[in-house]
């Protein structure tokens, strides 16, 4: 066995060690993936919808904001047994949004492609990446929470 069996709810608090590794999205993805793959909830997932990835970013105005800001945002979500709610660790990098504001939103779930490694592809050639790959973001922020 190559990972670590964990509750879901212990997600953030294991996270949260990788943050000070995180400066930028090209960071974000790359602990992300690595955290998706070294740290799991069961010995084998039945379907993919069970603990899955998200990629999603965009311009969007924070409710505690007066602007818009650029935000790329990594996700991943628990189906959590014998409940209706889902579990997601959320990182959310969030940029000034001058330099990047001609950027078109994006979201993909990993469990829309057949390998993780497709989907960290698929990300990696989107201008959203691109454009923050070396941008370090204003604000980092990492949330656990029932949806």
């Amino acid at each position: 066995m190559d990972f670590t069996i964990i509750k879901p709810e212990e997600s953030q608090e294991i996270f949260e060690t990788q943050l000070p590794n995180i400066n930028h999205s090209q960071q974000a993805l790359v602990e992300m993936i690595a955290f998706f793959e070294n740290y799991k909830t069961k010995l084998e997932v039945e379907d993919a919808e069970e603990d899955m990835l998200l990629c999603q970013f965009g311009s969007y105005q924070l409710p505690d904001s007066k602007e818009k800001n650029f935000i790329f945002n990594l996700t991943r979500q628990y189906m959590l047994p014998h409940q209706e709610e889902l579990l997601q660790l959320s990182l959310t990098l969030i940029y000034d949004q001058a330099a990047l504001e001609d950027i078109a939103s994006f979201e993909a779930w990993s469990a829309d492609y057949a390998e993780i490694e497709d989907w960290k592809l698929a990300i990696e050639q989107t201008k959203g990446y691109l454009a923050t790959e070396d941008i370090t973001p204003k604000e980092i922020v990492l949330v656990l929470e029932l949806t």
